[in-house]
């Protein structure tokens, strides 16, 4: 098919079918990419066909190079962009186009379907009767050493370049040592030999002052609360005296903040809560290879940057207070509890409250009160993005994580609240996980036969566990 069986394409067709883009640079970058010779170096010709089966549509195909050589993700050909455009044969409009190799391109709309639209648009004003044909690799200019349009701007750079090496004159510059960091830096010229990296006039600080408020502060009744927030540690030997709406833990409770680096470390061969499902199974096969071989080997966690695992951690303060809100609970917040019996286990709850304090939870099945007695758990589940409604039911790896859970905060937990939150909406839903000693006496078990045997578990030997 030749240029001249196809209708007249003009700018504003280009221009009318790019208004559908969220970004209208593609226009003003496809011109200016219409300009060079990327589709006649390409060594692909330009094609005009009709659609197969539409008499009344014809498709114009064209390659071109990417505009920049580190160009990365070009899948068709070799090294070149494949552009597809469908035009209205009596019309001239565009109904539809795509560009295979580039991101942009897939959604119909970039700078390569606008420089080969443009391509036509000029073929057509000029009357050409045929489309261009590549060009030889003999009719392309050379590339090399020719200098950018920044260095032709700056004419100091094109003459140093001229001049022979052993006459270029080269700066030296003289380095000092920091007196504080011990780095190097360059010394000004205008500095002498006085220089300081700390501002002069900076006051010192008093510290006389600072003890007389460590000790002030340990005789305090809010020595606790004011600690937390100032990071000063009180008097060891004076004893807090606000301990009322302190709740009592266990002692094997660790001081490590959650996420922080010492308690990273100290999860390092160990089974928690978090591990507790896939080391019998529930995560799948590979999931129970690779966590036994991790914590056998004692080998640190592999990170877990993905979408919906960061979003747990951003939304959790926001779904604990939902919690405290809707119950009137107290929560709590502590770093990791080691199993007094095993220090091969542990649990990192997310919030801990006191059950008598929470208002009293009903069963919306049978509208039985449920009443909660001595410290409670709280497992705080964010919801995936793009879910609108909170889960519907537990899954048997919250069960297993909750169950030790209870079991390594302390004996005297008898429940825990599952809580299911949808950020967007602030909605919850609540399951309440009571505790089970022979799951947890058979899990500990299995476990620990595992440890002192230095045996390998079978995945299909857990099936009885799993179920």
């Amino acid at each position: 098919m030749s240029l001249e069986e196809i209708p007249e394409v003009k700018h504003s067709v280009v221009e009318e079918f790019f208004q559908n883009s969220e970004e209208k640079r593609h226009l003003t970058d496809g011109y200016a990419f219409s300009k060079t010779k990327k589709f006649e170096t390409s060594g692909k010709p330009l094609r005009i066909n009709l659609l197969p089966g539409c008499n009344n549509m014809f498709l114009l195909e064209g390659h071109t190079r990417p505009a920049m050589k580190q160009a990365k993700g070009i899948t068709s050909g070799s090294g070149v962009y494949s552009c597809i455009v469908v035009f209205n044969k009596l019309t001239g409009k565009i109904l539809a186009a795509r560009d295979r190799s580039c991101a942009a391109g897939k959604r119909g709309f970039c700078k390569h379907i606008a420089a080969l639209c443009y391509k036509l648009v000029e073929l057509k004003m000029s009357s050409a009767k045929k489309l261009p044909q590549p060009l030889s690799r003999t009719e392309i200019r050379q590339q090399w050493g020719i200098p950018s349009l920044k260095a032709q701007q700056d004419p100091e750079k094109e003459v140093m370049k001229k001049k022979p090496l052993h006459e270029i004159k080269f700066e030296q510059h003289v380095l000092t040592r920091d007196q504080t960091g011990g780095r190097k830096r360059k010394v000004p010229q205008e500095v002498n030999s006085s220089y300081m990296s700390k501002p002069a006039g900076e006051p010192a600080i008093d510290t006389a002052h600072v003890e007389a408020f460590k000790k002030d502060l340990a005789i305090s009744k809010i020595s606790f609360r004011v600690s937390k927030f100032i990071s000063l540690n009180c008097c060891p030997t004076q004893p807090s005296l606000y301990k009322e709406n302190i709740p009592c833990i266990s002692t094997s409770a660790d001081t490590s903040k959650q996420r922080s680096e010492a308690w990273f470390s100290e999860r390092v061969g160990k089974i928690t809560s978090s591990k507790a499902p896939a080391v019998i199974g529930l995560y799948g096969k590979k999931e129970f290879s690779e966590t036994w071989d991790c914590i056998k080997n004692k080998l640190p966690e592999p990170t877990k940057n993905f979408r919906n695992f960061q979003r747990g951690i951003i939304y959790e303060e926001a779904a604990a207070a939902c919690f405290s809100a809707e119950t009137g609970a107290t929560l709590s917040k502590y770093g990791m509890f080691v199993l007094t019996s095993d220090n091969r286990f542990a649990a990192s709850p997310d919030r801990i409250f006191d059950g008598e304090a929470c208002s009293v939870p009903t069963n919306i099945n049978t509208g039985e009160k449920i009443q909660l007695a001595g410290q409670c758990l709280l497992e705080i589940k964010t919801r995936a993005e793009g879910q609108a409604e909170p889960l519907s039911s537990v899954t048997a790896s919250h069960v297993c994580q909750t169950e030790l859970q209870m079991k390594c905060v302390g004996d005297e937990v008898k429940f825990t609240i599952l809580q299911s939150f949808v950020p967007e909406s602030k909605k919850s839903k609540y399951f309440l996980i009571a505790r089970n000693d022979s799951f947890i006496a058979s899990f500990l078990n299995t476990c620990s036969s595992a440890f002192n045997n230095d045996t390998r578990l079978e995945f299909d030997s857990l099936l009885g566990m799993r179920q």
